[in-house]
């Protein structure tokens, strides 16, 4: 039944692949409720760089789960269950406490730590207990808003336009920035994304792969700049893995970039070595 779902087709056929795979949803599913338990679940951080000062401005924090058998399992297999299965909202409440926890730690050593980012899922978005969960983890951690930073993915933005302008306009009391990340591969409008209050786009990844060889990559990357740049909001590129990719968006007057050539996603102590830092780009 969900696999013809997730098809969208009529029917499909039973297969042992079909078993094996619901056998494994359903042990990620059950340790990831442990993981929360256990405090298996940890976060890891990649820096931002802004490419007019080549200064590292921002840091992105990414959940990873190390589980007590010392295997870390990927992002990509544990992330889409935790959506479908709601678990995404007590462990984005996590993601946003830690990384919170963790700027103010660095703040209170004298460390001077840019502003860090966590990421909204679209199931989190949604559910009416966001807001006062940032306030509250904001008051606990004695968190400069400011200094945080709020990722929305586009597709999340999607489902009610009035609902998102409401959440949106509530974040932006608290003083929090707001970014639309992955964009490019929802289906927002222009005059959607005008009104939106937001501080800045980042470009998907999936764009940059082969933004120096594909023609139309090439031109949605400049078509998204030049868009942003009108409406006045900061682009971000995601995924930047080598001087070619860069030398492109530099050129195109990028304004921050993030990936595996600056640096790959490291833990809380190895980024401190990134702050106040310029990068040899």
């Amino acid at each position: 039944m969900y696999q013809a779902k997730s098809k969208r087709s009529g029917f499909e056929y039973f297969s042992e692949e079909m078993n094996v795979l619901a056998h494994e949803q359903l042990q990620i599913e059950n340790g990831l409720r442990q993981a929360l338990e256990k405090g298996e679940l940890l976060l890891m951080y990649q820096p931002k760089v802004d490419l007019r000062t080549n200064q590292v401005v921002g840091l992105e924090a990414l959940v990873r789960w190390l589980t007590n058998t010392g295997v870390l399992t990927s992002p990509d297999k544990f992330i889409p269950i935790a959506e479908e299965t709601g678990l995404i909202v007590p462990i984005g409440r996590f993601v946003i406490r830690e990384a919170c926890e963790q700027w103010v730690r660095w703040h209170e050593a004298g460390l001077n730590p840019p502003a860090v980012a966590v990421n909204i899922s679209p199931r989190q978005f949604s559910d009416l207990s966001l807001i006062g969960d940032i306030l509250e983890i904001i008051k606990m951690t004695r968190m400069n808003p400011s200094m945080l930073n709020v990722e929305i993915t586009e597709s999340a933005t999607m489902d009610d336009p009035e609902m998102t302008m409401e959440i949106l306009a509530e974040m932006r009391a608290l003083n929090l920035h707001l970014y639309i990340d992955d964009f490019g591969t929802g289906h927002s409008n222009l005059g959607q994304l005008r009104r939106l209050p937001i501080d800045a786009v980042k470009i998907d990844k999936s764009f940059i792969n082969d933004v120096l060889t594909n023609n139309d990559d090439a031109e949605i990357v400049t078509a998204i700049i030049n868009l942003a740049h009108a409406l006045k909001l900061r682009v971000v590129s995601e995924g930047i893995e080598t001087k070619e990719q860069l030398a492109f968006l530099r050129n195109l007057g990028c304004d921050e970039i993030q990936g595996y050539l600056v640096s790959k996603p490291v833990s809380h102590s190895q980024v401190e070595s990134f702050f106040n830092k310029t990068i040899k780009l």
